[in-house]
């Protein structure tokens, strides 16, 4: 992370002008080291794929999960569960993108270290467990497998921030079971953006 958050988990969702510019630059600095990167591990002529959250002008798709992430970790911290440290630190550095900010390392010559961009597009991605959640209305089930699928991206993450000399996988536990409650609250679909980019290595350089 660039920059301190302190009214969001996730950077891009802050009301401070200066972090989410913080974090917009850090974005591009590593989407061009990536492609830096890839480029020289790929032979001419190779293709890669690859997906990553997207941004439209109707948003990201994660405003309701992300925003109940952060009111759990508030909840926490008024329950004295969440040290004022513990709550800054704990933040996910991601970004979603929008597809100028994908196509900017392009833009003058069509190359970004011998890559070219074959195919892009932002698109929406369905909630998988929505359906199910119409049939059955079990709703303690569709927060509890969101939970269960946010822990296993976030909650490594989550977890290195939490002070050592205390009882962590209960911390994380507690955290998870009230991030799970939240979300029965008020169901919803979460239908996230994503990203898809598929790069070819041209040989030259640009």
């Amino acid at each position: 992370m660039p920059v301190d958050v302190p009214d969001q988990m996730f950077a891009f969702m802050s009301a401070s002008d200066e972090v989410r510019a913080a974090v917009k630059l850090q974005q591009a600095i590593d989407w061009r080291r990536f492609l830096e990167a890839r480029s020289s591990e790929m032979r001419r002529g190779a293709k890669l794929l690859t997906a990553f959250p997207g941004r439209t002008i109707e948003g990201t798709g994660w405003e309701w999960l992300n925003g109940e992430l952060w009111a759990a970790v508030l909840e926490m911290g008024r329950a004295g569960l969440l040290s004022d440290e513990e709550q800054l630190r704990i933040n996910i550095p991601v970004k979603p993108r929008a597809l100028e900010e994908i196509n900017t390392p392009f833009s003058e010559t069509g190359l970004c270290a011998g890559l070219e961009i074959e195919h892009v597009e932002i698109v929406k991605v369905p909630d998988p467990f929505w359906g199910n959640f119409q049939d059955t209305g079990d709703v303690k089930q569709l927060a509890k497998r969101h939970a269960d699928t946010t822990r296993a991206w976030a909650g490594p993450t989550i977890k290195g921030q939490i002070s050592p000399d205390r009882d962590v996988d209960t911390v994380l536990e507690d955290f998870f079971s009230r991030f799970a409650n939240r979300l029965a609250i008020d169901p919803r679909p979460h239908e996230p953006y994503l990203a898809v980019v598929v790069l070819r290595n041209t040989g030259q350089r640009g």
